[in-house]
């Protein structure tokens, strides 16, 4: 095995040989994630907070991150989704990322499949082939907007034929309500993984 010198070296080296990162993060505020989440004394969309502002860190200043949140059209808007701050190296937004995950409320239901189509098509039109591509969603629910309720077509357009183009979805399952098995099937169509976070 390596010498300790050699492992140090690997260790904090990492940040600057490992490849740049374009990533949006998709954070569900529908109103089930005000649900309390039992022996914490807090609700999902407290840890959800929690978790956001933790992942910041893990990236480089030069990363580019952008964040959306999700529910079901809400205020009259037409949209599910809502762009909370746009792309930006992590160096600059990290202060309004911060300011929006703070703010984040729960109300609505979950309009999973429309936001995580529109997701990928976000990084789609700012992908970068020198950085690895992803959308990074949380959920708690199953999709629950009627105008775009078909995961066969869903999966259909996430698998596109030109990998070299891939924007992968990384899923994360967020308590017991979360359709596991459709973000797996989401995940697999975009060569990413899904993840179960209970």
């Amino acid at each position: 095995p390596p010498n300790p010198v050699t492992l140090t070296s690997i260790v904090s080296g990492w940040e600057n040989l490992r490849k740049r990162a374009n990533v949006l993060m998709v954070l569900d505020t529908s109103g089930s994630m005000g649900d309390p989440v039992s022996g914490t004394g807090s609700n999902r969309l407290d840890l959800a907070r929690e978790a956001a502002a933790q992942a910041i860190d893990r990236l480089a200043d030069d990363d580019i991150l952008t964040l959306w949140a999700f529910s079901t059209p809400l205020d009259g808007s037409t949209t599910p989704y809502r762009v909370l701050v746009p792309a930006g190296p992590v160096a600059s937004i990290r202060e309004s990322y911060l300011r929006q995950v703070d703010a984040l409320y729960a109300d609505g239901g979950t309009a999973l499949y429309a936001t995580t189509r529109q997701a990928v098509k976000s990084v789609q039109s700012s992908f970068d082939p020198t950085k690895s591509n992803a959308v990074v969603l949380l959920t708690d629910g199953r999709n629950e907007y009627p105008q775009d309720n078909s995961l066969t077509n869903l999966v259909k357009d996430l698998d596109i034929e030109d990998t070299s183009r891939q924007v992968r979805v990384f899923p994360i399952a967020y308590g017991a309500d979360a359709d596991l098995d459709a973000l797996r099937e989401i995940a697999e169509a975009t060569d990413g993984r899904a993840y179960d976070a209970s």
